[in-house]
């Protein structure tokens, strides 16, 4: 008999391992020591993500504040003031415009209130309120100014005089006519027989109202 056959039953075999002492016991080797994380590498982890957290928070904040400014409510607005016929004066609450009409004013506040008057020459003023809308869009004033009427107070020594506008006869003085087209009405001539003729340049204030006291001299 071999001494292997008398000695190999009484050698003690290793207990068996079981899956999880095997996994156990491997799972520390497989792991390269690279990708293994110490405590330091936990707390860098940490301040990393807290890094990322704060950087989107404060983005996320800046975007609503932008969007906030962007699509708040305007604060100002813009004023348009025409006239037909164009050229005219503007009075804006009172302060008379440097620039003629058609204007433009920018960054009028919204949700006020403002007197505007339009004024041309031998035309009837214009005056109204306009209100700028709180949604900051453009405020339109259109004034469609309207002609003014001259008249003509004529007074004669002697009375009796024929007066004439533009070479068409109106009447006689004392005489006050009116509703006279400024805009065409040039001359005014006072005849009487026995005197020397008149003639005279209208020229109209911005009242439109001319008074005239003339003495005719006999002809000779």
């Amino acid at each position: 008999m071999y001494p292997v056959q008398l000695y190999g039953s009484q050698q003690q075999q290793p207990y068996p391992v079981s899956l999880t002492g095997a996994l156990r016991l491997t799972e520390g080797d497989e792991i390269p020591a690279a990708y293994k994380i110490d405590s330091g590498g936990k707390r860098w982890l940490g301040l990393l993500f807290a890094g990322i957290v704060a950087i989107s928070i404060a983005a996320g904040v800046t975007f609503l504040i932008i969007r906030g400014t962007r699509d708040g409510a305007p604060t100002v607005g813009t004023l348009k003031i025409d006239s037909t016929p164009p050229g005219a004066d503007v009075s804006f609450d009172g302060t008379r415009l440097s620039d003629r009409t058609p204007l433009t004013l920018e960054n009028v506040p919204v949700g006020t209130r403002h007197d505007i008057k339009v004024e041309l020459a031998l035309y009837k003023n214009y005056a109204t309120e306009v209100s700028i809308p709180k949604d900051g869009t453009t405020t339109t004033v259109t004034a469609l100014l309207e002609k003014l009427l001259g008249k003509v107070a004529v007074n004669s020594k002697p009375a009796g005089a024929e007066v004439r506008i533009n070479g068409e006869v109106r009447g006689r003085t004392p005489g006050t006519f009116m509703g006279i087209d400024m805009a065409t009405a040039r001359t005014i001539e006072v005849r009487l027989k026995d005197y020397q003729p008149i003639t005279q340049d209208l020229k109209w204030p911005a009242n439109g109202q001319i008074d005239l006291d003339l003495t005719l001299q006999p002809t000779r």
